[in-house]
């Protein structure tokens, strides 16, 4: 199992980085204002699920990304496939982001 969990991290917290990047260009300072918590849970039989939550939940009960995949099918043809990927998780974990605070 830690194969699958490497296996989706190495895309996911990639575009965890890149979002608080993001965060940090914009005055927002990590732990204060976002904790992201990458959480994999891998399975070989049925697909892995991978969700983005805040570190503090009782401060942000936020999930801020979703994805499930068996470890099988999660796979790419290209660096560009990969890249585009982690572009567009980065872009739904600010996204949702800025959303929960307009709450």
């Amino acid at each position: 199992l830690a194969d699958i969990r490497r296996k989706f991290a190495c895309v996911y917290y990639t575009a965890i980085e890149r979002a608080e990047n993001q965060l940090k260009t914009r005055g927002l300072h990590l732990h204060d204002d976002f904790s992201f918590c990458l959480v994999i849970d891998p399975c070989y039989e049925n697909s892995t699920h991978v969700a983005i939550v805040d570190l503090w939940p009782d401060v942000r009960p936020f999930c801020y990304f979703h994805e499930c995949a068996k470890a099988w099918h999660f796979s790419f043809a290209s660096l560009t496939d990969i890249a585009q990927e982690v572009l567009r998780a980065e872009k739904i974990i600010t996204s949702t982001f800025f959303g929960a605070w307009q709450e």
